[in-house]
């Protein structure tokens, strides 16, 4: 549905550096504004009226301007466009998903601590407000139990007492069943060289990307990933450690092996040069990785290896890769891919 907007003067693509200078500084004024709302919850009372309508107004208004910032993104990406151009803006659509996201968080956050500032704690009564302190309106929502030095923590709603086990916490907010995919696909690749947000995001489904991006940005924003380009991201040693203690499910492996070898071609295809050789250390690492499973999927990973390589001129390191997949493919024959149903040892 088209917003009810006049249409906007969109610009041209020699103003993409002021888009960037607009994202960029929306994007960091929100990081800020959303940790300073976070101290402030404990204690709303710090806070006036008049501080939380301002925060209110203004994110708000913004939240209502981002589809121009996307379309506009949307329309330079449908265009002509550099090898670096590409690059750019994909990462200023993926800086995009993590404002909205955070911009979420900020008015959720801002509508919790209206009725809670100084002005409404001191309108009420005191036995109004000690039923508040007693019946837990005085704390933050989204306040869960700490995990014990024994293991214990309230369960998420949409898990079990024995599935508990499945939940880290961080500054009071628990991983999402996305965020925990996220990890998982992240940690099916064995580089150690950053990992596109778009190899990320590659397993879901088109309906759920944008809530992949969105977890994304929450991983990033509660130190699970760090970000070493704008369009990359590294587990941190809080993820290792939390992947360490689970293994990642065989479906999440299959459906991350998929998703690589359908977003080389799809590179491939649209020649983007920049974004391939992101791509590829971890194209060529899995390839090598899944030799010992010898199945359709080990396949598919050498055919991908060894096509790119040698559309990109480089015969010779293409051709162990291609010959793997001779091997694989007079073993396999061209029956459906029946996956080997063993597990891939921890790295």
């Amino acid at each position: 549905m088209t917003p009810p907007h006049p249409e906007p003067n969109w610009q041209p693509l020699s103003q993409l550096p002021t888009i960037v200078w607009a994202i960029t500084g929306m994007a960091d004024e929100a990081v800020d504004m959303l940790g300073s709302l976070r101290e402030a919850a404990p204690k709303p009372h710090v806070l006036d009226d008049a501080t939380v309508d301002r925060v209110i107004r203004l994110y708000t208004e913004q939240q209502g301007d981002l589809w121009l910032y996307e379309e506009q993104l949307r329309r330079w990406q449908a265009g002509k466009l550099t090898a670096a151009q590409r690059v750019e803006i994909a990462g200023l659509t993926q800086r995009l998903a993590g404002l909205r996201a955070n911009i979420a968080a900020i008015l959720d956050l801002a509508a919790y601590l209206k009725p809670r500032t100084i002005e409404a704690v001191l309108g009420r009564s005191d036995e109004e407000l000690a039923l508040d302190i007693l019946t837990g309106n005085l704390a933050p929502p989204w306040a869960v139990p700490q995990a014990s030095p024994a293991g214990g923590g309230a369960p998420s709603p949409e898990s079990s007492p024995a599935e508990s086990d499945e939940y880290d916490f961080l500054d009071g907010e628990r991983l999402t069943t996305t965020m925990r995919a996220l990890l998982q696909v992240a940690d099916c690749f064995v580089s150690q060289a950053p990992i596109p947000h778009l190899l990320l995001l590659a397993p879901l489904a088109p309906h759920a990307v944008p809530e992949g991006s969105a977890a994304l940005a929450s991983l990033l924003r509660l130190g699970w990933i760090t970000t070493p380009t704008p369009i990359t991201a590294l587990l941190t040693s809080q993820s290792r450690a939390f992947l360490a203690t689970r293994h990642s499910e065989e479906q999440i492996q299959i459906t991350a092996v998929q998703a690589l070898c359908t977003t080389v071609s799809t590179l491939m295809g649209a020649r983007d040069e920049a974004m391939l050789r992101l791509v590829e250390p971890h194209l060529l690492a899995l390839a090598d990785a899944w030799q010992p499973r010898n199945d359709h999927y080990a396949l598919a990973l050498n055919l991908t290896a060894g096509t790119y390589l040698t559309a990109f001129g480089d015969a010779q390191r293409a051709r162990p890769y291609m010959e793997r997949a001779s091997a694989l493919d007079a073993v396999l024959g061209t029956s459906p891919a029946r996956p080997t149903r063993t597990r891939r040892g921890r790295r």
